[in-house]
């Protein structure tokens, strides 16, 4: 009966004048453009009583304080079932709103232009509240605080928010804004906090629960951070390049931009399994805690990498916090700047790193990844409604759009750069803005055509392929394809110290070959953004000199060219193989060694046959073993370590990892904590080894720390030794309540579609791109990629690209954005499986 009373309200209130019309399901951009022009100076005052108990309802209330501009219907965004909105008051009045299609809608009749004031008691919504036993978080971006609470859930209309909270007595919370004061009361602690400063809904943020905190005060500033790291040795080792890092970024900032840390105070909480690296709330940063809290073995890429997350997050307070995107097709703007300030900021922190070499693997090769694809996309992307907002999210926004950054670095230079962002930041400050925004800045700076550049590296697509001629003392590039980018690159000549500077302004340019009898060292500098097509003696060459090239940057940009050439099928991917197997004997920089390690690991398991891999397996192994013991690269043994982890299959190298995971066979500065520890007990099962469930339960017995225990309780069906349990767990995936910690569950999902299984797997791979739309609607941003990433990186056979084909087919209603999503993830599937027909041809090249 309920159903047709609520579908009969529909009916009526859809009868009445256009003003009154009931939004659509989401936040469609009408209805933001319209509420924009409604409503200023707000202000939400919100109470939560948080129960100990994770499955008791969390009760709230909010007074919110708004002038109201225009007096029509007033509508404010509540994705939750009908029953949790409890009551709205005006004036302690209670008026007769409705809570529809995810929406409360005010009557304009109930309101006054100027200033109003509504009182509303609510149940909130679990969705986004994270809970656990002994904690919970918020999450909202980019549309998920409406989730929660009755919010006007869109990037553009700032408020300021306050809170209290009821929590348990052994709680404590932190939030946007300033603590102003705490007591409890029975069972009960109640705590206040001071208003956060204009913020959109997607930064509002808190987090509750059992944490430790430690406060340091550097150079006049104040830090807290959070944390429920139970080896008080490790967060003692960590704690001070921790708030060292957030120090010096917060003072690059400051010089940079000219502007002071623009909110009133500046804490941290480091969360376990926290869905992201890091998000980016004022005054409540949150962390994934493993990507702060580094073993006692960390190589020197964790450490660049938490120093780039520290910076990465800091940049957001300037970067999408001071100045936020108008709306969320312009997203990609807060993430650009934050991810290019964060490359300029560790650059000191860290002088014995070669920094470009650095850039150009943190970006290029996750970013030709998605534009070599059939899901490739534009940097700013169209977007209707911000219920798809999530999808926007993914390599062209975190990796292509910094080297787009540094491309127009390149040609405006980095003081008029710096310059025109200073200027877009005090124009904009608290407020909001657009990427046309900040290119008026620039061209009025600068006699570069900005928008025309602006047309084809922000609002163009796809990776440009680039085929060099050589011919009469000429080299001429050409475009192979419709896909061609303005921009500079470097070529050099081996044996010969001359270069040049390629510019590229068309589909096809020609410059001097001043050496035609020497090798070509293309894109010498890093900065070309192409695949450049090699033909196999070409490649043949490479593989000979490139451990002779004394500039770790050239040898970088070789082996992505080498890479790009393989799943093009220029080349093949068994001498690549081979050709990493050399050189990780002689290479010495550890960010080539990762790179390439990373490269083979995706070569074995996804490009090589079972009977490939196996015919290969023991040498690869004793060869990652001889390294791991053997290598003098700072970091070596870990990465030699986990590599031989990634991709033992042997029995032999398997009871050599037993070995290892038990403390009987030393390498020197390897050290296992209790994050590898674990991950070592579970590949022992996924490989069924001999005594496997005893390691599991051991391994199990000795986690102190109740988070990583419950992961890993959470982790053992996945790689069970009985089937029938997997297929079991697999079913249960496709529950929401599953998929509550979704780093977890995308480990989990690994290892059920790992390789080794994919005979099995391949009998749930519909049922799983079946579940995308769903997860994506209740999934957070990254959600979908990685689940989508999972399922499909197990495979490789004709088998499953016609699963995949059909159920594209089937579900040609997928949002585009989506649709991209898929595609992205089934590259290597789609090129592996072409790659499978030219096999022979791989086997004679390699004799």
């Amino acid at each position: 009966m309920m159903k047709y009373c609520c579908f009969f309200l529909i009916l009526v209130l859809l009868s009445c004048n256009e003003k009154s019309q009931v939004p659509e399901i989401g936040i469609p951009v009408n209805l933001a453009k319209e509420r924009k022009t409604q409503v200023k100076d707000i202000e939400f005052d919100i109470h939560l009583s948080i129960p100990d108990n994770k499955e008791a309802p969390v009760m709230g209330r909010m007074e919110i304080r708004f002038e109201l501009l225009k007096k029509d219907d007033l509508v404010l965004d509540f994705n939750v079932p009908e029953d949790y909105l409890k009551s709205v008051r005006i004036g302690g009045n209670e008026i007769n709103a409705q809570l529809i299609n995810e929406h409360i809608i005010i009557s304009g009749s109930d309101l006054g232009l100027g200033k109003n004031e509504l009182q509303l008691e609510f149940r909130a919504g679990d969705l986004s509240l994270n809970r656990s036993d002994e904690f919970l978080y918020t999450l909202f971006v980019p549309d998920r605080a409406s989730t929660c609470f009755p919010i006007f859930d869109q990037p553009d209309i700032k408020a300021s928010y306050s809170l209290s909270l009821d929590i348990p007595r052994d709680w404590t919370a932190v939030f946007n804004g300033p603590l102003i004061n705490e007591e409890t009361k029975d069972d009960i602690k109640i705590i206040d906090f001071g208003q956060s400063g204009p913020i959109p809904s997607y930064l509002f943020a808190f987090t509750a629960g059992k944490y430790e905190y430690e406060e340091r005060t550097l150079e006049g500033r104040t830090m807290r951070m959070y944390h429920r790291e139970t080896d008080s040795t490790k967060v003692n080792r960590n704690s001070d390049a921790i708030f060292n890092l957030h120090l010096e970024a917060l003072k690059w900032l400051e010089e940079y931009s000219g502007i002071g840390y623009p909110f009133e105070k500046f804490d941290f909480a480091l969360i376990p399994s926290f869905q992201y690296g890091g998000m980016e709330h004022p005054g409540a940063i949150f962390y994934r805690a493993g990507s702060l809290l580094l073993e006692e073995s960390a190589t020197i890429n964790q450490e660049l990498g938490r120093a780039s997350l520290i910076a990465h997050e800091t940049a957001h307070m300037w970067f999408g916090d001071l100045v936020t995107m108008e709306w969320f097709n312009d997203v990609w703007m807060k993430e650009v700047f934050a991810n290019f300030m964060a490359a300029k900021i560790v650059n000191p922190a860290f002088p014995e790193i070669d920094h470009d070499l650095r850039f150009l693997f943190s970006h290029y090769p996750r970013a030709m990844a998605v534009d070599r694809s059939g899901g490739r996309h534009p940097v700013r992307q169209e977007l209707d409604n911000l219920k798809y907002a999530g999808s926007l999210y993914g390599a062209i926004i975190y990796q292509k759009a910094p080297i787009v950054m540094k491309q127009l670095e390149l040609i405006i230079g980095e003081e008029t750069m710096r310059q025109s962002l200073s200027e877009y930041l005090l124009e904009f400050s608290y407020g909001n803005a657009t990427w046309d925004d900040l290119v008026t800045i620039i061209d009025k700076k600068t006699p570069v055509d900005v928008s025309a550049w602006s047309q084809k590296w922000v609002y163009g697509s796809g990776l440009p392929g680039i085929k060099v001629n050589r011919s009469e003392g000429e080299l001429i590039f050409v475009h192979i394809d419709n896909t061609w980018l303005p921009q500079q690159f470097e070529v050099q000549w081996m044996g010969s110290e001359d270069q040049i500077t390629v510019s590229v302004e068309d589909s096809i340019t020609v410059t001097q070959d001043k050496h035609p009898d020497s090798a070509l060292l293309l894109n010498s500098n890093a900065t070309g953004y192409a695949y450049f097509s090699l033909e196999r003696e070409d490649a043949e060459t490479y593989y000979d000199m490139i451990d002779e090239l004394d500039e770790d940057l050239i040898r970088g940009a070789i082996w992505i060219q080498l890479w790009e050439n393989v799943l093009e099928g220029n080349i093949p991917y068994t001498g690549f193989f081979e050709a990493v197997q050399g050189s990780i004997k002689y290479e010495s920089n550890p960010l080539i060694i990762n790179r390439i390690l990373s490269y083979a690991e995706t070569v074995y398991w996804r490009l090589l046959n079972e009977e490939e891999r196996n015919a290969i397996s023991l040498d690869w192994e004793l060869l990652l073993l001889e390294q791991m013991e053997n290598t003098v690269v700072k970091g070596g043994p870990v990465m030699f370590f986990r590599t031989f982890r990634n991709t033992v299959i042997s029995e032999q190298s398997l009871q050599v990892l037993k070995s290892i995971h038990e403390g009987e066979k030393i390498i020197k500065e390897l050290t296992l904590g209790e994050a590898d520890r674990m991950n070592n007990a579970l590949v022992l099962s996924l490989h069924n080894m001999h005594g496997s469930d005893s390691i599991i339960n051991t391994t199990l017995e000795g986690i102190n720390n109740p988070d990583r225990y419950n992961q890993m309780k959470y982790l053992i069906p996945a790689v069970s030794s009985d089937s029938l349990e997997r297929s079991d767990y697999f079913t249960r995936m496709l529950d929401p309540a599953m998929r509550e910690k979704e780093p977890w569950c995308l480990q989990a999902m690994n290892y059920l579609f790992h390789p080794m299984r994919d005979k099995e797997s391949i009998k749930w791979l519909n049922t799983a791109l079946q579940e995308t739309e769903e997860i994506q609607l209740t999934g957070d941003i990254f959600f979908p990629k990685g689940w989508l990433d999972a399922v499909l990186g197990g495979h490789q056979s004709e088998k499953a690209v016609t699963i995949l084909q059909e159920f594209m087919t089937q579900n040609s209603s997928l949002s585009q954005n989506l649709r991209n999503k898929v595609l992205q993830s089934a590259d290597m599937l789609i090129r592996a499986a072409e790659l499978k027909d030219r096999r022979p041809d791989q086997d004679s090249a390699s004799e």
